[in-house]
């Protein structure tokens, strides 16, 4: 299955339907016709926001994922659940959401390493190690006229220095960042992203 963001709107692209009798706002979509050119359906999606949740039934979701954004511009992001030794989460602070650092992979870079050195960027630490994949999440924007998908690897990863103070990265336009501990993490993610609240998801059964 495939969940792809339209900022607080959710595009899915699975093989099964129990995932849309749980969600009282689903639309199906129809191939009205088996000519009809799926790859307009971003478009489409992205300018009736009044559907706020639109599910493509298929036999083969990948393959289905990969047709329907096919005309979209592709960029690949890392990022991560970082937790010191007192089991405190760092989350960010940007553009008035909570958020989790992550950014654009560079050209020939692994995504790893991506991943490890845009935490330590965003929030100005260092000695982080990755411990495990935890998901991958997807989300559209516009830039510049231009249709973007980002897909964005998530990792699970251990904070091993000795002072926890952090420097928020002002050229990213991050205000904070900031450990939390169990108990705060919930109130703050009240205000966040949908598709971080499926990392978090993804970390409780990691």
């Amino acid at each position: 299955m495939y969940i792809i963001y339209f900022q607080d709107r959710k595009l899915v692209v699975c093989n099964k339907t129990h995932n849309i009798e749980n969600d009282p706002e689903a639309v199906v979509y129809s191939n009205g016709s088996q000519h009809q050119n799926i790859t307009q359906i971003p478009l489409f999606f992205d300018n009736t926001p009044f559907i706020k949740s639109l599910y493509i039934v298929t036999p083969d979701p990948e393959p289905t994922f990969k047709k329907i954004f096919t005309n979209l511009i592709n960029i690949n992001a890392g990022g991560g659940v970082v937790i010191n030794n007192e089991g405190k989460y760092l989350l960010i602070f940007r553009a008035g959401k909570w958020d989790l650092p992550k950014g654009k992979q560079e050209p020939n870079e692994d995504i790893r390493m991506s991943a490890i050195r845009e935490v330590q960027e965003e929030c100005g630490i260092c000695n982080v190690e990755i411990q495990n994949h935890l998901c991958d999440t997807y989300h559209t924007y516009h830039r510049d006229n231009k249709f973007y998908l980002k897909k964005t690897r998530w990792y699970k990863m251990i904070y091993r220095g000795g002072c926890c103070c952090t420097k928020p990265q002002a050229e990213e336009d991050i205000e904070q960042a900031k450990w939390v501990d169990k108990e705060s993490l919930q109130q703050l993610l009240k205000d966040t992203y949908p598709s971080i609240l499926d990392v978090f998801a993804a970390l409780q059964l990691a």
